[in-house]
């Protein structure tokens, strides 16, 4: 596709004299002023307290991926390249699990996303991460994030709000319910929300 076609699908999406078109997915790989679901599930995702958080793909995502509510987060990738994008990347996605366990060996769990390129080629981080689970001392999470996933970083948010949700239902199918207790996933806090619903509680 011609640079001079790709810039023409993107006029409606850009702010001019007034509101850009909506509810159409963006172009794979270029960016608009809505974000992409990645960033989006890294809005949700990036202030948990001792996670790592691992992309699989190249290392743009990453770069994009670390600054979240204007604060900058340690963010870690696979950066794939194009030998991996032609014969896969499975087990360097492996070894990149199990080293950033032993490297961050504090940390409590690490979020592996599979964005754009990883979801493209076909890449399964769930097999993978299934693959190394008895080598890791970590929670392992995967979010599966492309930006093709949906309109805008909006859509992230309900990707990673599902991708903990799916760990937590997994993983205390069977423990016993604590009286009058909240559990809070997707918390934003952007206008200090968070205060209002502590008061409420």
């Amino acid at each position: 596709m011609k640079l001079q076609n790709l810039l023409q699908q993107r006029d409606k999406h850009i702010t001019k004299d007034g509101v850009p078109e909506c509810q159409r997915p963006t172009i794979p790989g270029i960016m608009s002023q809505r974000a992409c679901t990645f960033y989006g599930a890294r809005w949700v995702l990036a202030p948990i307290k001792n996670s790592l958080h691992l992309v699989h793909a190249p290392a743009d995502c990453a770069f994009y991926g670390q600054n979240v509510r204007k604060k900058n987060y340690m963010i870690l990738s696979t950066d794939l390249v194009e030998k991996d994008i032609i014969f896969g990347a499975a087990r360097k996605l492996e070894e990149s699990i199990v080293e950033a366990d032993k490297i961050f060996d504090s940390y409590d769990l690490v979020f592996v996303y599979a964005t754009c390129t990883a979801s493209q080629i076909g890449e399964d981080i769930e097999w993978s991460i299934k693959r190394v689970k008895d080598r890791v001392n970590k929670i392992v999470i995967p979010v599966v994030v492309p930006g093709f996933s949906g309109y805008s970083q909006a859509d992230g948010h309900h990707i990673a709000q599902r991708a903990i949700a799916n760990y937590i239902l997994k993983s205390f199918k069977n423990t016993e319910e604590i009286e009058n207790s909240v559990n809070i996933i997707g918390e934003y806090n952007v206008a200090g929300e968070s205060q209002a619903i502590k008061r409420l509680l």
